[in-house]
Formats: structure tokens, C-alpha cells, sequence
């Protein structure tokens, strides 16, 4: 940040903007429009940094230059690649789906950019650029000690983006539409947003939910090289929806996502993936209809694809060589005999 051209940052003392909250913009003494815009500006020229000046060259009338502020040579603070990806994101903020600021739209030109707002809705901002030009707003009030909330009922935290639009509008009228340049070193693969890591044609993809797998740009070398370890193809028992044992009669194979463990004695939480996903509780995601009254391991964690699967210890217990045998025995136990990874 400082090599963007912050100059209000504190470092040191009880007050210092060295912590997690500077990633989100928590500054003790804030950040001006104007070093703000200049950072973002940064980004779109490829990573590159000029300092923000309010004149380029003051002639007297006789045409001598008595000031010159046209020569300046830049800072590269972070690489094209980089600065291109964050113009990437920064493109969904204001034309993806779902993005927060649409109303910032610059008519027929392409926008990238991003939204702020303060506690308690204090201040709004958006800074955003297009090829041509980086702009930012801000609105609020001076003295941030006065307690007064932007309502979002009354338009108060939204207008400052149609304002933003309007003028960036009108300084690109007759200017040619066009994108980004994209600088080499930039690699797209297929990726799973469950892992982050390479997609697996036909598990991933096949969860039951549309956007799990996308099409994702890197800088070349940082792009993932693993495969998804979150999805799974597991034996589900149709008549319960439940993890398959080798008494279930229907089995079908359905791509599942594996949640994670919980922490001994925290409940699971209900996610958007629980309706999706394999339960860390195997014993619990498993079949409880067709076992013969006793516990009977799935056939995913018999055939050891869960981390950590205890093969069941009691010699009555089903086996996948015969998997009648507990049910053979009414004493065979009362549904603690296998244990499981996260149980």
C-alpha cells in the first residue's frame, strides 16, 4: 500500500494498520479520493504507479516552461498479471451475475471496478476504471464523529454509483469500446469451487448443482495442478438417499461433496452443501433401513475411501464377504459396533 502512494497509514503504536483489517480497508485514519483513485489506476495500467498530479507543465506568456510535471517514471508495485486478474474479479462487481454495483455501468464500454461502505453506513465509495480512465467517488460527511447512516431505503448508498456512471458516460462518449489488454503469462483451466483445485469431468460437475466447475484465470505457474479432493462417487441407497451398505437392494452412484469434520461435541452446521454432501458422521449418513437392526459400515467406508476408516471390530459385525452374518445374529450389538473417521 505504501508503494501505491498511501501516505495516511499508521505502522506503529496502539492504533497501527499493520493487521487483518487493512485488507478490507480498515485504516485509522482513512485513505483521500484522490490517493485512492490513484491506486486503483495503478491496477489498470498494468500494475504500474504514477503519482497523481493536478497540472502537467505551467508556461508564463511568453512561453517559457516555468513548471514541468510531465516527466515521471512509474513504480511497478505488483506484476501485469496480477493487476490484469484483479481487473478480471473487479469486471463481476459491476457486469457479473450477482454483481453489487450494475448501476455503475459505463454505457458501451467496458467496467471494472469495486464498492465500499463504512460501519454503520457512514461512507460510500466506488472507484472504477475502463481502459480509458480510472475514476472514484465518495460520499459521506466530513467530520465522521456526526452519527448519521446512509439509508439504503432512501437510494443514499446507491446513488453515488448512477453519479459515478453518468459523468464516466459522458467522458467516453465517441471513445471506442474495448477490453483490458491481457498480458502473457495468463492460463485458464477448469477448476472445481469447492477445492479450488482441477475439476474431475463427470464428478464435479455432476453434484446435482449448476456453477460448482468454472473456467478460471491464472498467472501462469499458479494455476492449481491437483485434482478436486471435495467430490466423491459413492453407492447411495435409492430408497433412504442415504450412503449405501451391502444389504441395500437400489444402489445408485451419485456424485457427493465430502463436508467437513466438526470439532468433538459441535453439531454439524446446515450449509448449502449438506443437501449435497457425505456427512464426517458416516455411521450417521449411512443407510439405517437396511442393516437388520445392527450398525452395517457403508460400502464407501468399507472400501476405505473415507480418511481414517475403522474397519467395525466385532467379529458378528457385516462384512462385504458376508454381509448377512450380523443380521444372523440378534446379539450382534445395538448399533455401536464399527466406528468411523469423525464420529
Amino acid at each position: 500500500m505504501l508503494r501505491f502512494g498511501f501516505t495516511s497509514l499508521q505502522l506503529d503504536g496502539a492504533n497501527s494498520d499493520a493487521g487483518q483489517a487493512m485488507a478490507l480497508g480498515g485504516l485509522t485514519n482513512g485513505v483521500s479520493n484522490l490517493e485512492l483513485t490513484a491506486a486503483y489506476a495503478g491496477i489498470a495500467n498494468g500494475g504500474s504507479y504514477y503519482k497523481p498530479k493536478l497540472y502537467s507543465k505551467i508556461v508564463d506568456n511568453e512561453g517559457n516552461v516555468i513548471l514541468d510535471n510531465t516527466v515521471e517514471e512509474p513504480t511497478q508495485v505488483i506484476s501485469e498479471q496480477n493487476a490484469w486478474l484483479l481487473i478480471d474479479c473487479m469486471k463481476d462487481v459491476v457486469t457479473g451475475a450477482g454483481g453489487t454495483s450494475s448501476a455503475a455501468k459505463i454505457s458501451n464500454m467496458t467496467t471494472a471496478g469495486k464498492s465500499g461502505t463504512t460501519s454503520e453506513n457512514r461512507d460510500v465509495w466506488f472507484v472504477g476504471m475502463s481502459p480509458y480512465y480510472t475514476a472514484g467517488i465518495w460520499v459521506g460527511y466530513d467530520n465522521n464523529g456526526y452519527k448519521h447512516e446512509l439509508s439504503s431505503k432512501a437510494g443514499e448508498t446507491s446513488f453515488h454509483k448512477k453519479l459515478w456512471s453518468k459523468v464516466m458516460s459522458r467522458i467516453h462518449q465517441n471513445l471506442e469500446n474495448k477490453d483490458f489488454d491481457k498480458p502473457s503469462g495468463i492460463v485458464q483451466v477448469t477448476i472445481c469451487t469447492k477445492s479450488g483445485k482441477l475439476a474431475i469431468p463427470g464428478v464435479c460437475d455432476s453434484d446435482g448443482r449448476s456453477g460448482i466447475v468454472i473456467n478460471e484465470y491464472f498467472a501462469d505457474g499458479t494455476q492449481p495442478t491437483e485434482t478436486c479432493d471435495k467430490h466423491v462417487l459413492a453407492n447411495i441407497c435409492a430408497d433412504t438417499g442415504l450412503l449405501a451398505t451391502t444389504m441395500c437392494p437400489n444402489q445408485i452412484v451419485q456424485s457427493k461433496v465430502l463436508l467437513p469434520a466438526m470439532q468433538d461435541g459441535v453439531a454439524e452446521a446446515v450449509t448449502l452443501d449438506t443437501a449435497y454432501g457425505i456427512s464426517s458422521n458416516l455411521a450417521a449418513a449411512t443407510c439405517t433401513v437396511h442393516t437388520g437392526g445392527v450398525y452395517l459400515p457403508s460400502i464407501y467406508e468399507q472400501s476405505g475411501a473415507a480418511a481414517g476408516a475403522v474397519t467395525p471390530t466385532d467379529p458378528n459385525a457385516a462384512s462385504a464377504a458376508n454381509p448377512d452374518a450380523a443380521a444372523a445374529d440378534p446379539a450382534a450389538g445395538d448399533g455401536t459396533a464399527g466406528s468411523a473417521a469423525g464420529q
